[in-house]
């Protein structure tokens, strides 16, 4: 709100306003209101005087002394909260909060538990987690499932 503006006032082309806190021609400077007059004579300069301090009341989902942080509830677990519930993820993670781990390829026969990172299911190895486990190892045939041997032709038992 401003409550006094003159202008011009003798012949300076200048004017003077008294800015109150949220006013739409306040100036921040340093979290204060400030009086701005503005320019006198040919100085192109600024005057300034505090008035009072600044707070600001924050739209929803904002935050922060200047209302430039984005809020977001739940928090971004492996990114960035870049607007109000709007999480930006670091690379490897996806998501609406950045908590799940991404592979590529994906894990077969189990869990990505963290970016590029395979944790099996019993009975499986490998990168990917696509290698069935034979144990004992299959001695003559291929292991095609944990625990499954199918063996060459000519040969037969469990391994």
């Amino acid at each position: 709100m401003v409550i006094l503006v003159m202008k011009p006032y003798v012949t300076l082309h200048a004017y003077m306003a008294i800015v109150l806190p949220h006013s739409p021609v306040s100036v921040m400077k340093g979290g204060l209101v400030i009086l701005v007059m503005k320019p006198y004579v040919t100085l192109h300069a600024y005057m300034a005087i505090v008035l009072a301090p600044l707070t600001c009341t924050c739209d929803e989902g904002w935050s922060g002394d200047t209302c430039n942080v984005a809020v977001c509830d739940p928090t971004c677990v492996h990114g960035d909260c870049t607007a109000p519930l709007t999480c930006t993820c670091d690379e490897g993670w996806s998501g609406d909060t950045c908590n799940e781990a991404v592979c590529d390829p994906t894990c077969v026969h189990g869990d990505c538990t963290a970016p590029l990172t395979c944790t099996c299911d019993e009975g499986w190895s490998g990168d990917t987690c696509n290698e069935a486990v034979c144990d004992p190892t299959c001695v003559h045939g291929d292991c095609t499932a944990p625990l499954t041997c199918i063996c060459d032709e000519g040969w037969s038992g469990d391994t």
